[in-house]
């Protein structure tokens, strides 16, 4: 459910309030259409306006100066969510919707019909258990993007597909990809982005947070953000229809994130890598749609100039004075992450060391990872912190004086406990020269030991490979002012 509370402030989707509030976990037994080519209309409300296309049917009062022009551009993009979402991409059809029309209405129109409670939409069921969307006039009339529809209508498709359930470990999901399939009916819209700031400026809250939107927090605004996770894996390792698998065949998984580890186990990869990775990338937002992403964090930052964690700790350019640690307030748990950056080093060389503990402050066993980005001048290279047991070690050399660094840490878990975190420390240092004590003659010789990471034109095999970042595209232009919602 998308809320408008003001003209300059985007609201999440809050179809959980209703989500409980109508009990929509308990399936209606939907009657068994007739033999015909044409579906049923059906309308708990008897509203005196309708217009119908080929699976919809829209609803509305007499109270709002309404055209049948208006209506029929709004059946149109229910059509276009319908067609991506049901045909293409082949999710069931919400319930019920094989032999009757799929009711939207417009909240607040009048003579009966719902009230959109001061949001843009939400997805829910009538009286009778018959899956419905309310949308705000306002939301779809005056506002710049209809993303507003392909994300409610995906509740009613996740609905369908009768896979996990709206709370604990798996709300997060119902949001995030509600959110993630807004870029995929409408590729070209940067709305979908409007929300990132709340999963980017709380990384260490774990993948799976998920917090009821009924106060305006910071954290309420997570699992919309959350969107990025998807988007991640769409964009380098899956196609759309693995993120619908997740959904479609995930009866028997307990959370989305147990169904993905299985997923990439089955395709013999390491999800515990594919997530640092994701994180790293997240470091300078390393994407095809880097820009819209930028543009939407640089704006809410001003709403939250205190609340922003996206960098969990600054470090000095001379280093650490021995091991550091950060507040215990933003300590990673599992799959949270933390970003620890230095904004131009006095250093030509960095030694790194991180000591984590062994598990979490509710028993559960870690495991630790850790990758080094470094910047410079828009340029991205990323270095694999190896570890062994719960150390990491990792020496950076070459280091130039205006480049930043960033040491990007994330734990894991099997288990994992609601809130639980992960300690650890950290250092960076200048390495200590045994020169001195050694022969000159003895002491062997790197490859490329001297050629700095930004000039290299062919790459050797250092000690840590370093990977390059590797894109799809990427779309230059900016979006507009963040969608009225």
């Amino acid at each position: 459910m998308w809320s408008l509370l003001s003209l300059a402030w985007a609201q999440p989707c809050g179809t959980l309030t209703f989500f409980e509030d109508t009990a929509l976990r308990t399936r209606t037994q939907f009657p068994v259409p007739p033999p015909s080519s044409e579906k049923l209309s059906r309308d708990v409300y008897q509203l005196p306006n309708v217009l119908f296309s080929e699976n919809f049917a829209l609803h509305w009062g007499s109270e709002l100066s309404f055209s049948e022009s208006e209506a029929t551009i709004v059946l149109e993009e229910f059509e276009r969510s319908w067609t991506y979402e049901v045909q293409e991409m082949q999710y069931p059809a919400p319930l019920g919707s094989d032999g009757h029309y799929f009711n939207v209405y417009l909240g607040d129109s009048g003579n009966g019909a719902p009230s959109s409670y001061g949001n843009a939409g939400y997805y829910t069921v009538d009286d009778d258990g018959w899956p419905m969307i309310v949308i705000d006039y306002q939301s779809i009339v005056t506002a710049d993007s209809f993303s507003v529809i392909p994300h409610e209508f995906f509740h009613a498709v996740q609905h369908a597909c009768d896979s996990y359930d709206y709370e604990a470990k798996a709300a997060w999901y119902w949001e995030a990809s509600a959110v993630w399939i807004e870029s995929m009916v409408y590729p070209q819209d940067p709305n979908y982005a409007a929300f990132l700031f709340g999963f980017a400026f709380l990384p260490h809250k774990s993948l799976g947070f998920f917090d009821y939107f009924d106060s305006g927090a910071l954290q309420e605004y997570y699992q919309y953000g959350a969107f990025i996770f998807p988007r991640y894996l769409t964009d380098y390792h899956v196609d759309d229809f693995v993120v619908r698998d997740s959904w479609v065949n995930a009866r028997n998984a307990e959370e989305p994130l147990a169904w993905f580890e299985s997923y990439f186990a089955d395709q013999g990869q390491d999800f515990d890598e594919i997530l640092i990775d994701f994180a790293a990338r997240n470091t300078h937002w390393d994407y095809p749609h880097q820009n819209w992403y930028t543009y939407y964090l640089d704006y809410y930052t001003e709403y939250y100039p205190s609340d922003d964690y996206s960098i969990t700790q600054g470090i000095h350019s001379s280093g650490t004075v021995g091991f550091a640690e950060v507040s215990r307030a933003l300590l990673p748990e599992r799959y949270g992450v933390n970003y620890l950056r230095m904004n131009g080093s006095n250093m030509d060389s960095i030694q790194i060391d991180i000591e984590g503990e062994s598990s979490g402050d509710a028993g559960s066993i870690a495991r630790w990872h850790a990758t080094v980005v470094r910047e410079q001048d828009g340029s991205i290279a990323y270095q694999t912190v190896p570890f062994e047991e719960h150390r990491g070690s990792l020496l950076l050399s070459d280091v130039y004086p205006t480049e930043t660094i960033t040491l990007v840490v994330m734990p894991s878990s099997e288990t994992w406990e609601w809130g639980e975190s992960f300690s650890y420390r950290y250092s960076f240092s200048e390495p200590v020269s045994n020169t001195e004590e050694s022969d000159p003659e003895e002491i062997p010789k790197q490859a490329c030991s001297s050629v700095p990471i930004f000039e290299l034109t062919l790459w050797c095999v250092p000690l840590v490979l370093y990977r390059q970042r590797q894109k799809k595209g990427s779309d230059s232009s900016n979006p507009a002012r963040p969608l009225q919602r």
